[in-house]
């Protein structure tokens, strides 16, 4: 679930006009296409609260579990999706990602009682996250090292793209049609993605087949990897857990002050346009500077986006904050999987990418309950400066390391 061009599905040959001079080619692109398409379509998560206490009746707390059940769902896909693809093979293991999803986001609209929505929620949450360690460890393999950080930004960039549109349409179909229709239209955007990859994406076995005898077991995986990459996981699922409540929390808050879900959509849809923007800029330049400088800034960055939120009464205020904290976000997409694979030495990267999506799969659990919980007990007044301290916490968590070991994080791309 899980952001022009002319047209959304390219060859293996050709590349977007603004990389033409790019060293990235070829399977990144159908890779980068299906992730456009997927992400143009995504409905089902920022609206997920709102659906949940509007068209379903249930309280808050209520609603904020089913979002951690559909978090603790993420943590199972992303913990095991790019397992087995070292295993099965990437295109297999996409395919059966996004069509399962789309099953299953279409199932879940459809249910009424609260123990289905749980139980459907979890599957739906395992199934869409997969993807997401997959398609990282498919970048891997078709990216040089050199190049890994700046194709992670392009496909942060595609995601931003469906990050502008799909909050602004997502607001307006559910406005003037209803929430089942948004989320039958993230199904369909999931099986698009599915046929693009099922045509245009060529598997290569022997990249994979060479990380089997490393993932045959979690245990005999986790012998090698250095501690300091469990330490950055670790930072990671912190600032995941501040970072979920832009879906979790933040809608709550919005329509709390008066607004609506089209309020909201035009929130998350202005955070999107900024990373629009700035996305392809942040892909080029953010490799060159010191990794562990720019990391801690974007943390630091989005701390200040969610102080702001404790000012919030009109629509702008809100809109101010969200692009803070995205500022921090674009800062922060190109370096987050490419340093998890530098930190885990020599690693499959389906099993080091899965071991990424599962600190945001933690964060995915724990923070919305969490945020849930504060929201309703304690009130915003203690909610956002929490949020403020945690991530801001992180950034200098991620300063001191590097004061005491420099070059922790790698060094900038030549």
């Amino acid at each position: 679930m899980a952001n022009g061009l002319n047209s959304p599905v390219m060859s293996e040959i050709e590349s977007p006009p603004s990389a033409h001079k790019d060293p990235i080619r070829g399977q990144f692109w159908t890779l980068w296409s299906a992730t456009l398409i997927n992400r143009l379509g995504t409905f089902v998560v920022p609206f997920m609260i709102l659906f949940l206490t509007e068209s379903r009746s249930f309280s808050v707390t209520e609603a904020a579990f089913v979002v951690s059940i559909l978090g603790a769902g993420t943590l199972v896909g992303g913990a095991s999706g790019g397992v087995l693809s070292d295993i099965l093979g990437r295109k297999p293991m996409i395919i059966a990602t996004l069509t399962g999803g789309a099953l299953l986001i279409a199932l879940f609209v459809s249910m009424q009682s609260y123990l289905s929505l749980v139980i459907v929620a979890f599957f739906m949450g395992m199934t869409l996250d997969a993807y997401r360690p997959v398609a990282a460890a498919a970048i891997v393999d078709t990216t040089s090292e050199q190049n890994r950080a700046k194709a992670f930004g392009y496909l942060a960039w595609a995601g931003n793209v469906g990050a502008t549109v799909a909050p602004l349409m997502g607001g307006f179909l559910i406005a003037y049609f209803s929430y089942a229709v948004a989320f039958y239209a993230d199904a369909a955007a999931c099986l698009g993605a599915a046929v693009t990859i099922l045509f245009f994406y060529k598997s290569k076995p022997s990249l994979h087949e060479k990380h089997r005898v490393k993932v045959h077991s979690y245990l005999v995986a986790l012998k090698n990897v250095p501690r300091g990459f469990i330490i950055y996981l670790a930072l990671i699922f912190m600032g995941g857990m501040v970072g979920t409540q832009t879906f979790a929390t933040l809608p709550l808050s919005i329509v709390d002050a008066g607004m609506n879900e089209t309020s909201y959509g035009i929130v998350m849809g202005s955070a999107g346009a900024l990373a629009l923007i700035l996305g392809l800029p942040a892909a080029r330049w953010i490799p060159l500077l010191r990794k562990s400088t720019v990391l801690s800034a974007s943390f630091v960055i989005a701390g200040f986006g969610f102080a702001i939120f404790l000012f919030a009464d009109t629509l702008w205020i809100y809109i101010a904050g969200i692009m803070v904290w995205m500022c921090g976000v674009i800062i922060f997409m190109p370096l987050g999987p490419t340093i998890a694979q530098h930190l885990a030495g020599d690693v499959g990267p389906g099993f080091v990418q899965s071991m990424y999506a599962t600190a945001h799969g933690m964060a995915a659990l724990f923070g919305p309950l969490l945020g849930g919980l504060i929201y309703q007990y304690l009130g915003e007044a203690v909610l956002w400066p929490t949020c403020t301290i945690a991530v801001s916490l992180v950034g200098l968590c991620i300063w001191l390391i590097d004061c005491r070991h420099p070059d922790f994080f790698g060094a900038p791309q030549a």
